[in-house]
C-alpha cells in the first residue's frame, strides 16, 4: 500500500469547531455590565426601580446563557463506522463501507458531561444545502413537518451547512458548522445517495 492510499483510508472523521472566546467574552461583559448599571440605577429610589431590576435580571440571565452556550459548550462531530455491524468483507475504511454502515453523530459536552444529541445512519442522508438566508425556509417548503436540531458555538456566525435525513416519513435537519473533511465527505455521500436534493 503506497502512502497516498494510507493518507486516505479513515477510521473515522471528527471534528468539534472552536469557541469564539473574544466575541463571546464581549457578548458576555456587556450584558454583565448592563445588569450592574441598571443595578445601581435602582439603588436610587426611583419609582420604577422594580421594572429595572427586573431588566438587570434579564441582563443577568442572557449574560450567563451567552457563557454557557457559546462558552462553555462543546460540539463534536463525528463520522464513524455504525457500532453492532459486521464489516469484515470491508475492513473499517469509511471510504469504503456502504452508507447504512456508516453514522453521523453529534456529541454535546458541558464541563464533564456529554451526551449523544443525534446520531442518523447515513444511508438516510437525502441533502447537504450551505446555510444561507432562506435555507430554512426552502427546506420547509420542500420537506413537510421537517424538525430542525441547531449543533453550532459560533455565536458570530460562520459558515453552516444544513444536513436533511428520511427516516420514514419523518424528515429532520442537523445544523453544523462547516469543516475540511467532514461536510465533502457527507457531501459526496448525498450524491451517491441520491440526486436532484441541491438546495
Amino acid at each position: 500500500m503506497n502512502t497516498s492510499q494510507i493518507k486516505e483510508r479513515h477510521i473515522k472523521l471528527k471534528y468539534t469547531p472552536i469557541h469564539q472566546k473574544k466575541e463571546v467574552s464581549v457578548a458576555a461583559w456587556t450584558c454583565f455590565g448592563a445588569a450592574f448599571a441598571l443595578y445601581i440605577f435602582s439603588l436610587t429610589g426611583l419609582p420604577f426601580s422594580s421594572i429595572l431590576q427586573f431588566i438587570m435580571t434579564a441582563f443577568l440571565c442572557a449574560g450567563a446563557y451567552i457563557l454557557i452556550r457559546y462558552r462553555f459548550t462543546t460540539v463534536t462531530y463525528e463520522v464513524r463506522k455504525r457500532t453492532g455491524h459486521s464489516s469484515a468483507s470491508y475492513g473499517d475504511d469509511i471510504n469504503v463501507l456502504p452508507a447504512s454502515m456508516v453514522d453521523l453523530a453529534v456529541h454535546r459536552a458541558q464541563g464533564k458531561r456529554e451526551n449523544l444529541e443525534f446520531i442518523m445512519s447515513l444511508d438516510k442522508l437525502i441533502c447537504v444545502a450551505k446555510m444561507e438566508k432562506d435555507t430554512a425556509e426552502k427546506l420547509r417548503s420542500r420537506y413537510a413537518g421537517i424538525k430542525f436540531y441547531y449543533y453550532t458555538v459560533d455565536l458570530v456566525k460562520r459558515e453552516r451547512v444544513a444536513l436533511v435525513f428520511e427516516d420514514g416519513a419523518d424528515k429532520y435537519c442537523a445544523i453544523m458548522e462547516r469543516d475540511g473533511q467532514i461536510v465533502p465527505f457527507l457531501e459526496n455521500v448525498c450524491r451517491k445517495n441520491t440526486e436532484g436534493n441541491e438546495i
